[in-house]
């Protein structure tokens, strides 16, 4: 969750003093609704982190539930705050002067490392007994 508060403050603190068409391009209300919607997923999947935390804490008989819950919604959160912020940024966001490119890459390697949204999800309905057993 790092990673995705640090890309959402970095673009956040862009949008800042980026100018176009001689305004600051945080003042634009269509990205001030973009902001909006990235701040409400890191702090959703950082909730729902500490809900995953706590229960396997406890020990938690739902925490494989909470596992996978949190970490689709993290993964989901890191490839929407990583695309986000890089199309945000423009075409610095792809330079070697610029970190967001690497967390962008770090997002992609994270999900194959720790499974897709899709992979969590699938593993969560087959544990509530929604479906068939995962693969």
């Amino acid at each position: 969750m790092g990673a995705c508060r640090r890309i959402f403050e970095v673009t956040l603190e862009y949008a800042k003093v980026r100018e176009q068409y001689d305004r600051v391009i945080g003042s634009f209300q269509a990205l001030k609704h973009r902001f909006a919607d990235l701040y409400l997923s890191v702090e959703r999947a950082n909730a729902v982190g500490y809900y995953a935390a706590l229960a396997i804490a406890e020990d938690d008989d739902r925490r494989s539930e909470a596992t996978h819950i949190a970490k689709a919604t993290a993964g989901q959160c890191q490839n929407l705050v990583a695309e986000d912020g890089l199309q945000l940024h423009g075409g610095i966001g792809y330079t070697w002067e610029n970190d967001l490119h690497f967390l962008l890459k770090r997002a992609k390697a994270t999900e194959v490392l720790c499974g897709s949204g899709a992979y969590h999800r699938a593993r969560l309905a087959a544990l509530l007994g929604l479906v068939g057993e995962a693969a």
